[in-house]
């Protein structure tokens, strides 16, 4: 869950992704990287590089950080204070995902799964055209598949599902319940957020965001069947899901003023994060609070 941006004055972050459980978040400037906590807020520790990495993502509270640089991936222990390793891609790396165990890289067309420990690859997949860099890992993963509109999903023990048909357009965006029983999918239109059911490969229901078309920029599963979404509008909507024929429209709707924010759930709470440094906090009666991070 990561957001990018080419970086300018006004927003000097170039990318922002949470861990894993969403205590923290780290973002990236063309200097090097921040980690800050996000409960409470405040900015655990920086650090500054020669080379221009776009990309950071952080194993949970952990001192280590992968990086990436255009097509090079480096795992970086800042502890130590220097780089465990590298690994070269043939194409430009557009996402991240760090796993106990694993590195999962996202590439325009293709995905690739590396061992955390060598850096090895241990599986690579072609995919559909990926130019946003749609990927969701929770404990398990989702990836674009290997035709246009699908999506493939992996669990423990090498059981996976095939979803396809999933929109008319291009999907930009994909999300995974931890749990694996729902995917979320939104394609370039970003008008529509559909939930599938993953084992029965049927749709569940479908989101109503709005009717302009944004940029999906992150999804989120959260207890009792709420789910979040940020998008290029500047906003942030919440949905109660359940299995129904006719389109849901969120409950709640918050302006955050920021087409580049993300959002993930901390237990009951919900954690916005934008490009402009602002740190929103949404509670279960939905009682909004931001802070500036400094």
């Amino acid at each position: 869950m990561q957001i990018q941006s080419k970086g300018n004055n006004q927003y000097p972050i170039t990318s922002v992704q949470f861990n894993q459980d969403a205590s923290c978040f780290i973002t990236t400037t063309r200097r090097g990287f921040s980690v800050f906590s996000t409960k409470p807020v405040k900015h655990l520790y920086s650090t500054e590089f020669a080379t221009n990495f776009n990309i950071a993502s952080l194993l949970f509270k952990s001192s280590i950080t992968a990086l990436a640089s255009d097509n090079l991936l480096s795992l970086y222990d800042d502890q130590s204070q220097r780089f465990l390793g590298e690994h070269s891609f043939e194409s430009k790396i557009l996402q991240i995902n760090l796993t106990r165990s694993t590195i999962i890289i996202v590439e325009h067309l293709k995905t690739s799964i590396l061992n955390l420990n060598d850096m090895a690859i241990l599986q690579t997949y072609e995919t559909a055209p990926n130019p946003m860099g749609a990927i969701s890992s929770t404990q398990h993963f989702a990836i674009l598949g290997n035709i246009p509109s699908s999506v493939k999903v992996f669990f423990e023990n090498d059981y996976s599902k095939f979803l396809s048909n999933l929109h008319k357009s291009p999907i930009q965006h994909i999300q995974l319940s931890s749990d694996g029983k729902y995917l979320a999918t939104a394609s370039e239109k970003g008008t529509i957020i559909r939930i599938w059911s993953v084992h029965s490969q049927r749709k569940y229901c479908e989101l109503r965001r709005g009717h302009t078309q944004a940029c999906i920029n992150s999804i989120a599963f959260g207890e009792n069947d709420i789910i979040a979404v940020t998008s290029s509008s500047k906003t942030l909507h919440v949905f109660k899901i359940q299995e129904s024929e006719n389109e849901i429209k969120s409950f709640f709707k918050q302006d955050i003023g920021c087409s580049q924010a993300i959002c993930k759930f901390d237990e009951d709470q919900i954690v916005v994060v934008g490009a402009d440094m602002k740190v929103w906090r949404i509670d279960s009666q939905m009682n909004v609070s931001f802070v500036d991070v400094e």
